[in-house]
């Protein structure tokens, strides 16, 4: 007899639903909110596309599936498809830029998308119109096996058309019996072989029908039974090659419910699996190809899966297995399921599902349906990847419609690549801006791949399925595309078989004659590029990126992630410090760092009449005295400064004041120790006051400023002349500014909102790109963050909610921002935060002016992240007021020093060391997994050199010191191995010794018992009290 209860035994037992980050789903999407019949979302191996709010929910928006996150607030390209509103939409299962669509205003159109290229102008005119059905379409379903058929309903009118003819070859008339159609079509499918056509209707029952058997008084091509007992509208679909199908409605009592029935007898359902009382349409999505259900429902926040098996099914049937009911974090409006080849198989990715919805919008999110393997990554899971639908259609329009059927044309699934790409360089100005590349998800030279960018990499479909078994017929030749390069290297040779001759072959549209198979779009990755130490200069002169780090080092940081995450700030001790004694540090009402340094001084505004610097050596601690240095040059107070990068003996000051005059110092040994020091040099030419002074990264003698005359002018400083005068450009006063890598482009930052970025020695055409920043008016910086062709910005600033945040650009487009933000601060202060970033190691510094507080992050600019390290990296006493990032080359490599900062309070200049906790096994060895490349200190150009339009990346160098080996080449730390015999001698040892210390004990407790003075009541007694004792027996007694 069998069990009562038996376990489902399937390899797809475990099966579980993963969403996909946000950052890899879709956001902003604007979706439609009108009532809708149909399913409006469908997707390709490629794209995906979905009803807009345009237009009263008439238009369609295409969107390829690498374009993940937020998407832009401007209205994109559109499908301007119908009058009324968008009832149902798909794509051709043969051609992905073949779309379809159905609408309230009794019309079904054809759609040619571009092939290989996004939408860039509204498509309004169809390449086929069915305007055959006297209402609303419902559903629009294409042919699953021959090319240029498509099936419709609209409210009792059943409609099969051919789309290059853009004929309605069939219609489907229902026989005035019992199998009468007594209200509207809700749903359809087609069978797996095309031979049949599945409607389920209003009045409860469910109809099979060849279309093209021509329709008779009777109901002898017709089959049906009633489906379901409720009244609410039912769903239905085709279980792939089980020759079944599974309908889905509600019961008598309004619960929802699923059915699997045998076609060949409608007597009686096979299976029934009750759901809930829930009152939202249902969308099953069928997998083929490992026979398992997917059902959402309109309105639901949940997702259920089932296995089709007939394992568990009793007299040898098939039976409905429930494996996983996962919760979603938005509502279902619509779903739809991804080809198989756009799975990701090394995760044993089994189904793909778009879910759109309309909360916040307009959300598409991805639910990825895994089954859990460790070897997946190493091995390919052909069980679960049985052949797939192929791109290639098994008959042609004519075959079809001469009856001829066929199942679908099959290919091989392959396995998913990983490989990936490096970006190459752009011009000198900017090209194509790249597209949005998700977070979390890029590990930095580890050769490991997003979910979305794996998947795209074995997306693009075979060019021809292997040869069917049964002779099929095929389209024209110009129909099916060859594979794009680089697919048909790696595709086994049977997926280029060709199939049997086609029985006829059609002539192909001229709208088609461009239509293709539809190709993958990877996206394209950038990893830093690792090259030998010694090589630096070379790489820097040839233009590459500088910011290396070796090999191993890179795959470090890829496998333990997050390095900094416990960077911690020391400050030094009270006799380090410099104290200003009697002297007040000058407070400024503009957002500046006011301090400034380089690798010998630093300086700070102090109070006093006109705008005294104090400066002094780094080396200084103690109070300051009558001999301490002063600059006096200008009239009004200093407002911004900064030192020459170059390390020579002038270390040249550059200060610009309220007096609209920029003064050039040069701090030589002799002068520093004298009490008045002159200015080398005058620069004027501005007409207000001085906003921001900084020197050219790479170019000798440049010097940049701006001002609150709305200008931007580039100096001579050597010559003490104006070479470039940027103005009308600005609405309002510029908050900072930043030069790239190699100095050719600035970037801005504007109270007006805006990030500018510019080619200054253009002239009148120096504006190269510009977008809206942060929301709010209060102050914004910006910074570089990368020395590739490539680079990225980086902005500090404020959003309209009063939150503190970092947003990231590509500064070739800076319509949005490429990544989400990252919150620094949810709620309202005062407290503005500078950046201070290190290229070399990839950190960011927030120092707060006015608060206590520096946070460090690490930054990715690959994927365009930020990963906050610990809450503070550094906490002081005293409120900062002002703030310097030394120079790397100070840093102590040997203890693992990352970095040194100064900062300003209101009575001293604090030195605060920032240091990576590592054994001091690993202290001997140079950590290249976190020190990259530095720039030397000697200019790459002159500035003649520079201001007629030369460009040089600057040249790097390690900070390894000499005898030091890095990490990376530490040797393997070997450990003898104990013999596991050894293990195994040493517990038979103890086993043998506690069984004889257990037989010891036994044996002594046998021992004990058998004494027999233990068992004797008179244990102890005497002879003498024994006679006693029988003398004063009772038998002497008389009574």
């Amino acid at each position: 007899m069998a069990p009562r209860f038996a376990f489902h035994a399937s390899k797809f037992r475990n099966v579980e639903c993963k969403q996909l980050p946000r950052e890899q789903s879709y956001d902003g999407l604007q979706v439609t909110s009108a009532l809708v019949e149909g399913n409006i979302v469908a997707a390709a191996v490629d794209k995906f596309a979905f009803a807009h709010q345009m237009d009263g929910g008439g238009t369609i928006q295409v969107k390829a599936l690498t374009e993940t996150g937020k998407s832009a607030s401007m209205e994109p390209p559109l499908v301007r498809a119908h009058q009324n509103r968008v009832n149902s939409i798909e794509f051709s299962p043969f051609d992905s830029n073949l779309l379809a669509s159905g609408s309230a205003d009794a019309t079904v159109k054809i759609w040619q998308l571009p092939a290989n290229e996004p939408l860039t102008a509204d498509l309004t005119v169809p390449a086929a119109t069915f305007a055959d059905a006297h209402s609303s379409v419902g559903s629009v379903k294409f042919h699953p096996s021959a090319q240029d058929i498509i099936a419709f309903y609209a409210h009792k009118e059943l409609w099969i058309g051919d789309i290059e003819t853009q004929t309605a070859c069939f219609q489907v008339s229902f026989p005035e019996d019992t199998a009468a159609l007594k209200d509207n079509i809700c749903s359809l499918a087609w069978s797996y072989d095309s031979s049949l056509l599945l409607t389920t209707a209003l009045d409860k029952r469910v109809r099979l029908v060849d279309p093209r058997v021509a329709t008779t008084s009777a109901s002898s091509s017709l089959l049906h039974t009633e489906a379901h007992t409720g009244r609410r509208p039912s769903s239905v679909t085709w279980c792939g090659r089980l020759e079944h199908f599974v309908t889905v409605g509600s019961d008598n009592m309004q619960e929802r419910e699923l059915k699997l029935w045998d076609p060949r007898n409608l007597s009686k359902h096979v299976a029934r699996q009750r759901l809930d009382s829930s009152i939202g349409a249902m969308f099953p999505l069928f997998d083929d190809d490992v026979n398992l259900l997917y059902l959402l429902g309109k309105g639901d926040r949940s997702v259920r899966s089932f296995e089709i098996d007939g394992a568990n099914a009793r007299g040898g049937g098939l039976a409905i297995c429930a494996l996983d009911h996962s919760v979603l974090s938005n509502m279902t409006f619509a779903a739809t399921m991804l080809p198989k080849q756009a799975c990701d198989t090394s995760k044993c990715e089994v189904a793909r599902i778009l879910n759109l919805s309309t909360s916040g919008g307009g959300v598409c999110d991805v639910l990825s349906f895994q089954v859990p393997r460790k070897d997946a990554i190493n091995a390919f899971q052909s069980d679960l990847y049985p052949d797939t639908k192929a791109f290639t259609p098994a008959l042609t329009s004519s075959d079809w419609k001469n009856g001829n059927n066929a199942p679908p044309t099959l290919e091989c699934v392959s396995p998913t690549a990983t490989k990936t790409s490096v970006d190459t360089g752009v011009s000198a100005v900017f090209g194509a801006p790249s597209p949005w590349k998700p977070a979390a998800s890029v590990s930095s030279g580890s050769g490991a791949t997003t979910t979305w960018g794996s998947a795209w990499s074995s997306a693009t479909p075979a060019a021809a399925a292997p040869a069917a078994s049964a002779p099929v017929s095929t389209p024209s030749a110009t129909a099916t595309a060859t594979a794009p390069s680089g697919w048909g290297a790696s595709a086994p040779a049977s997926w280029n078989a060709a199939p049997a001759a086609p029985s006829s072959t059609p002539s192909v549209p001229a709208w088609k004659a461009t239509a293709s198979v539809p190709k993958s779009q990877p996206v394209q990755w950038q990893t830093a590029v690792s090259v030998p130490v010694e090589q630096a200069n070379d790489a820097a002169e040839s233009g590459e990126s500088g910011n290396m780090l070796s090999e191993k080092a890179r795959r470090l940081g890829s496998k333990y992630g997050h390095k900094f995450k416990y960077i911690k700030g020391k400050q030094a001790t009270r006799n380090e410090l410099f104290n200003f004694g009697d002297r007040s540090v000058a407070s400024s009402t503009i957002a500046s760092p006011i301090l400034k340094a380089n690798a010998n001084f630093w300086a700070v505004p102090i109070t006093g009449a006109g705008g005294p610097v104090m400066v002094n050596r780094l080396t200084a601690a103690g109070r300051a005295s009558t001999e301490t240095p002063i600059l006096n040059g200008h009239k009004y107070a200093v407002t911004d400064m900064d030192f020459s990068p170059f390390d020579d003996d002038r270390n040249l000051l550059a200060t610009g004041g309220g007096d609209s005059v920029i003064q050039i110092w040069s701090l030589q040994e002799n002068d520093v120790k004298s009490s008045a020091v002159a200015p080398v040099q005058t620069l004027t030419g501005h007409t207000k006051a001085l906003r921001t002074v900084q020197f050219h990264p790479t170019a000798s003698n440049v010097l940049c400023s701006s001002a609150q005359d709305l200008s931007i002018r580039l100096w001579d400083v050597e010559y003490g002349k104006e070479q470039v005068a940027l103005t009308g450009k600005f609405d309002d006063m510029v908050w900072n500014m930043a030069f790239n890598d190699d100095g050719s482009l600035l970037a801005t930052s504007s109270r007006d909102k805006i990030v500018r970025i510019f080619d200054p020695r253009r002239h009148d055409h120096a504006l190269v790109a510009m977008g809206c920043g942060h929301d709010s008016g209060k102050p914004q910086f910006v910074t570089w963050i990368d020395s590739s062709a490539s680079s990225k910005i980086l902005t500090i600033g404020v959003n309209a909610r009063n939150e503190k945040q970092i947003l990231f650009w590509d500064p070739r487009n800076l319509v949005d921002p490429i990544s989400r933000p990252v919150t620094i601060e949810s709620t309202a202060t005062s407290v503005v935060h500078y950046p201070f970033y290190d290229e070399s190691s990839r950190l960011l510094f927030l120092v707060g002016m006015g608060d206590r507080h520096v946070q460090s992050y690490e930054i990715d600019p690959t994927s365009a992240t930020a990963q906050a390290n610990l809450p503070f990296a550094y906490t002081g006493q005293d409120p900062i007021s002002g703030a310097a990032l030394l120079p790397k080359r100070l840093c102590d490599v040997r203890n693992v020093e990352i970095d040194r900062i100064l900062l300003l309070t209101p009575r001293v200049v604090d030195h605060v060391s920032f240091s990576l906790p590592r054994a001091d096994t690993l202290k001997q060895f140079f950590q290249d997994d976190v020190y990259g490349l530095v720039q030397i200190t000697k200019p790459s150009l002159i500035a003649s050199e520079w201001f007629d339009g030369k460009n040089v990346s600057p040249a790097r160098e390690s900070l390894q010191p000499p005898g030091m080996v890095p990490l990376s080449e530490k040797p393997k730390d070997t450990v003898q191995a104990r013999p596991k015999t050894l293990d195994f001698q040493a517990q038979l040892r103890q086993e043998d010794e506690e069984k004889r210390l257990k037989a010891e004990q036994f044996e002594r407790l046998n021992t004990l018992a058998a004494q027999p003075s233990l068992h004797s009541i008179n244990h102890g007694a005497t002879k003498a009290s024994m006679t006693a004792k029988e003398a004063d027996s009772d038998d002497d007694w008389d009574d």
